[in-house]
């Protein structure tokens, strides 16, 4: 991939657990990176349920693989232009590492 496509400048953010003062879980995110990437849709539904219309889109975010983003995990994100993105899989495009794919889904 040509570095002309990765024109979106996104942030990786990983989960960050701690225990409030009452000793519940409290979640909170902490950078790993900002990577140039790119940013395409893959897919979008609609769906009804319990009378509230609900949308996902499914988008790949693409991106050069780096030591800050070994740790990348489903349960993780990335936020690129306001939208916020949780990670569902981090895929290796090719056998030398350089570049990582990650699918993610975004709630509307």
């Amino acid at each position: 991939m040509g570095i002309g496509e990765r024109r979106h400048r996104v942030v990786f953010e990983a989960a960050v657990t701690a225990q409030d003062a009452f000793g519940e879980p409290d979640k909170s995110w902490s950078t790993l990176c900002t990577s140039w990437a790119l940013v395409q849709p893959v897919k979008g539904r609609e769906r009804l349920l319990a009378n509230e219309m609900l949308s996902d889109v499914t988008t790949r975010i693409v991106t050069r693989a780096r030591t800050a983003l070994a740790s990348l995990s489903t349960g993780d994100r990335a936020t690129w232009d306001g939208h916020t993105y949780d990670i569902k899989s981090v895929i290796h495009r090719d056998h030398r590492r350089h570049e990582l794919e990650i699918l993610c889904e975004e709630h509307l």
